[in-house]
């Protein structure tokens, strides 16, 4: 090969080598080099940016993106313009500053979405969100904080979804006393608001209306609180498709009219001598229809409550079915209320229309064949009656002993609850979660058979070597 010729492909291959390399670099390094150089573009944007100032800015209708930082209030957004997070945006409060709100909301027709707000003032006072406005829609919104989370003061008409809030207790792992928490969404005097899919957990009250009518719940999970939902003077409540799980009491329902309680899920509110699934209190009209309350001390508790009608609930695994006390002219029908430890119980609450109830303990005889038994249930209040005033007796419920006892108590059944035309069979099929409960039950129930059996197991190897 001439020496031109060798000259030639040493340049042609020295020219590939480059282009190649030229190439790696345009589909390789210099993507590397823009992401570089945007994430310290955008982190000189967040450093430089000032919210309050791009508010104040903005025009009626306008949408502010807020880059993602961390930005120190408090913020007052005072026109109907759209606020939104791009990337992963914190407003934090101001600790000296416990009476402003992190972020005030006064105008009508503002949105606010995906933004996180962090509220460390101590004590329930503080609130991190305030809305004091019309027509305004929050969303994809999460909160930390200790006191208040969200407050709507005299404001109608709001849409509040997708909010994810955290109180103290989970937030800070730290262990405070529910009258030391704020509650996690709170309504003072605001009507016709909605307020959907929304997590709250760590609270004193998950949601809590005072004074508020007209208000929507819907698809909201309360867990770890004092009272997942809390009504006062509320009137025209509608509680659907929510979920409460391991708190005091699901729905606290007080001096209300026109409530609607429906489709829900309140369980396991046990671990305080004052749980209850739902609570009704000198409430009117209510009406409580296609619940579950599974695993509660008391499922349904009505005092001093008139013209109720609770229908098609399942109540099940609760230590008190259903208890009435002072309540008349309500209608308990078509329930299926079954594996409680006392079924139900009624003081003082003669007048109220019980009837077509599944009773899983009651032996009924259907003499018709129309699916009701001939023979009325009455619910026996003598045990809960008894192990009220004296708890030790819960020890021996469903002894022998407790049974005899109570045939003694049986002269006076006139003010007992009665259900006059009980059902044969359920109206709905068992929820899945009392399976696991009896195989729970059943492995208990192995384990203390196990452990009687020792000392005969004992005893009789004792006598197999004599």
């Amino acid at each position: 090969m001439s020496s031109v010729r060798k000259r030639l492909v040493f340049v042609l291959t020295v020219t590939g080598f480059l282009g190649l390399a030229l190439l790696g670099l345009v589909l390789f390094g210099l993507p590397l080099l823009d992401s570089g150089l945007a994430r310290h573009a955008k982190a000189d944007t967040a450093a430089s940016f000032s919210l309050q100032s791009a508010i104040q800015q903005a025009k009626p209708g306008d949408t502010v993106l807020i880059p993602a930082g961390t930005y120190a209030g408090p913020f007052v957004l005072s026109k109907p313009i759209r606020l939104q997070g791009t990337g992963n945006v914190q407003l934090t409060g101001d600790e000296a500053l416990m009476d402003k709100p992190i972020l005030s909301v006064q105008t009508e027709g503002a949105q606010i979405d995906n933004l996180s707000l962090l509220d460390r003032r101590s004590g329930p006072e503080p609130v991190a969100l305030l809305v004091r406005g019309n027509d305004n829609q929050l969303s994809a919104i999460r909160i930390a904080a200790n006191g208040i989370a969200l407050k709507l003061d005299n404001s109608r008409r709001n849409r509040i979804e997708g909010m994810q809030i955290e109180g103290a207790q989970t937030r800070f792992s730290r262990t405070i006393g529910f009258e030391d928490r704020g509650n996690g969404i709170e309504l003072w005097n605001s009507h016709d608001n909605t307020i959907e899919n929304s997590s709250i957990a760590g609270v004193q009250d998950g949601v809590y209306l005072e004074n508020s009518n007209s208000t929507r719940l819907s698809g909201n999970r309360v867990s770890d609180s004092r009272y997942a939902f809390h009504l006062m003077y509320a009137v025209g409540t509608s509680l659907q498709d929510n979920e409460s799980d391991g708190n005091v009491t699901g729905a606290m329902i007080m001096e209300t009219d026109n409530t609607r309680v429906e489709n829900n899920r309140f369980l396991k509110s046990s671990a305080h001598v004052h749980s209850q699934g739902v609570l009704l209190f000198e409430a009117k009209h209510t009406r409580i229809s296609g619940n579950r309350l599974q695993g509660n001390r008391v499922g349904l508790y009505v005092e001093q409550s008139s013209d109720n009608e609770i229908t098609n609930n399942q109540i099940s695994h609760n230590y008190v079915g259903v208890q009435l006390i002072d309540a008349a002219r309500n209608v308990l029908h078509r329930n299926d209320i079954l594996s409680n430890v006392v079924q139900a119980q009624a003081n003082a609450s003669a007048d109220n229309r019980i009837y077509e109830n599944y009773w899983d303990d009651h032996a009924g005889i259907d003499l018709t064949g129309n699916g009701r038994s001939g023979l009325p249930y009455r619910a026996d209040p003598f045990f809960l009656t008894l192990s009220e005033s004296y708890p030790p007796f819960q020890l021996f419920f469903h002894s022998p002993g407790m049974q005899v006892v109570e045939a003694l108590f049986q002269a006076d059944t006139a003010n007992w609850m009665t259900d006059k035309s009980p059902l044969l069979h359920p109206l709905q099929p068992l929820a899945a979660d009392r399976h696991a409960g009896q195989f729970g039950l059943l492995l208990f129930s192995g384990v203390l058979f196990l452990l009687g059996a020792i000392p005969f197991f004992i005893h009789f190897r004792s006598i197999k070597k004599e």
